[in-house]
């Protein structure tokens, strides 16, 4: 409403200028009032008939500035059905059932009034498409028993009847569709669905939203796992995975790739060591290849899949740049070559095709730039991220003793044993537990996501809805309307046509 009174009187300018000209150039016309006939017409309906005929088309003027107001604000024509979005992440099933971020987004579904009348639809992502898709859920809704379950009752807590239904519901979504890696940005694609308001339902937001509204369930107490550093450890001549773990200590199981079946086969304990230390645990491996770790989670949780690859112990290894060349004389076990699998790079310079590139930034600005690698396990854990950047180190990163041990794990490794998007060139996927192997030529490249589909993290970004489109031109209607009306009612007040003939 605010925004139509700040456009109206600027949309009045012109008609109450020319309705002044009116006033301020009509002349007065004398004449004898006993040659009129005597108008039947008395008192108040005789008076706005006579204004409305002498000042119909500024009346209708202004009615038309009213509509052109109402439609630059934006405001709709009709009420269409609002949206509402669930979230389709991993993290949405943490927790026990109907303690789970799902459940509760499916609960405020059925019982907020405000959500219970919209549309419902779920953002997952489509492992055969390999894209992120809004699917309906409502049928899934409306086969929910109306008795048992009131839509739309507001409540303090749901009943039992409801919260059996969510459970069970979300059992349903969880077989059918898969929770994981959803691209936020494809909620825009709901412009296509529904052009009323948007709610996105969430257990923690991860962007800023721009153009619709969300509501937060909350995170359960879940456990979670993510590798911070994948490396050869060359003093045991072994291969290290760095876990960072949140939550109750569970068992953790390793497989290996078995390429004859093309599968994931259980290794035997023997086959590999599991070393604690505060905050998460350490995977020690024997050999180079394509690895799962799996936290076995308590009844009714859901497990947690981590697919990782260990490159081979001998990489070749190039730099470009005064700072990336005095890093990797650090390395003086690596190998050396013309065609390197990965370079260290000063800044956004240019890598032969193929090749890796480990980039980093010098800056005098100073700060907390880069995490303890010797308390992260050579984890690279910066802060002030730099799109397209490894490495943005102020004077107090470059003087820290372990930086060195950050390099070692990017050049050994480090990040290339997962993916956390939809790698470049991928054709298909490959389930690995509750997360996927992504198939590049020849090669599965483990598929993760990010560190923020694991752990509640800060928001970062910014994720946009566009206004709905052809919403405007609803308003075309009463402007024609309008401006037909003016038209005839000067054709039968002036007598004059609004075409002649030749």
């Amino acid at each position: 409403m605010s925004e139509i009174l700040s456009i109206l009187p600027l949309l009045l300018v012109p008609v109450v200028a020319l309705l002044f000209l009116n006033l301020r150039l009509s002349r007065r016309l004398r004449y004898p009032h006993n040659l009129l006939d005597i108008d039947q017409r008395r008192g108040f309906a005789s008076l706005l008939f006579r204004t409305f005929r002498s000042h119909y088309d500024v009346i209708l003027d202004g009615a038309i500035a009213l509509v052109l107001a109402i439609a630059l604000s934006g405001l709709q024509p009709l009420m269409p059905r609002p949206a509402v979005i669930i979230d389709g992440s991993r993290t949405m099933l943490a927790g026990y059932p109907g303690q789970r971020a799902l459940d509760r987004a499916l609960q405020r579904c059925l019982t907020e009034p405000l959500l219970a009348s919209a549309r419902h639809y779920l953002l997952v992502f489509d492992p055969h498409s390999r894209r992120s898709r809004l699917r309906s859920i409502d049928p899934l809704l409306r086969s929910l028993a109306p008795a048992s379950v009131p839509r739309g009752s507001p409540s303090s807590a749901p009943s039992e009847a409801t919260l059996e239904a969510t459970a069970a519901l979300a059992d349903r979504l969880l077989h059918s569709y898969s929770f994981f890696l959803p691209d936020y940005e494809a909620l825009a694609d709901i412009r296509a669905l529904s052009r009323g308001e948007v709610t996105f339902v969430t257990d923690h937001l991860r962007f800023r939203a721009q153009g619709f509204r969300v509501e937060e369930t909350g995170a359960s107490p879940h456990l979670a796992a993510y590798p911070t550093a994948l490396r050869y450890d060359r003093s045991a001549q072994s291969w290290l995975v760095t876990l960072a773990e949140e939550g109750p200590g569970i068992p953790l199981l390793v497989s290996g790739w078995d390429d004859k079946a093309s599968r994931f086969v259980r290794l035997d304990s023997a086959r590999y060591a599991i070393e604690s230390f505060p905050g998460g645990r350490r995977v020690r491996l024997a050999a180079p290849g394509l690895y799962l770790l799996s936290l076995i989670a308590p009844g009714g949780e859901v497990d947690v899949d981590l697919p990782v690859s260990l490159p081979p112990r001998t990489r070749i290894v190039g730099a470009s740049g005064p700072f990336s060349e005095r890093m990797l004389s650090v390395f003086p076990l690596l190998e050396r070559g013309d065609h390197a699998e990965v370079m260290l790079v000063d800044g956004l310079g240019s890598v032969p095709s193929g090749t890796r590139a480990i980039r980093t930034v010098i800056s005098t600005r100073d700060g907390s730039q880069l995490l303890d690698p010797a308390l992260s396990g050579g984890a690279l854990i910066p802060a002030g991220f730099q799109e397209g950047v490894d490495f943005s180190l102020g004077p107090s990163s470059r003087a820290d003793a372990d930086l060195v041990l950050a390099y070692d794990t990017l050049l050994r490794g480090g990040q290339s044993g997962y993916a956390e998007s939809l790698p470049a060139g991928s054709t298909s996927l490959v389930p690995a537990g509750s997360a996927f192997l992504a198939g590049v030529g020849t090669k599965f490249v483990p598929l993760l996501g990010s560190p923020g589909r694991y752990f509640t993290l800060p928001a970062e970004g910014a994720v946009a809805i566009p206004p709905p489109t052809g919403a405007r031109a609803l308003w075309f209607l009463p402007l024609a309307a309008l401006a037909i009306a003016k038209l005839a009612l000067w054709r039968r007040f002036s007598g004059k046509k609004l075409f002649r003939a030749e």
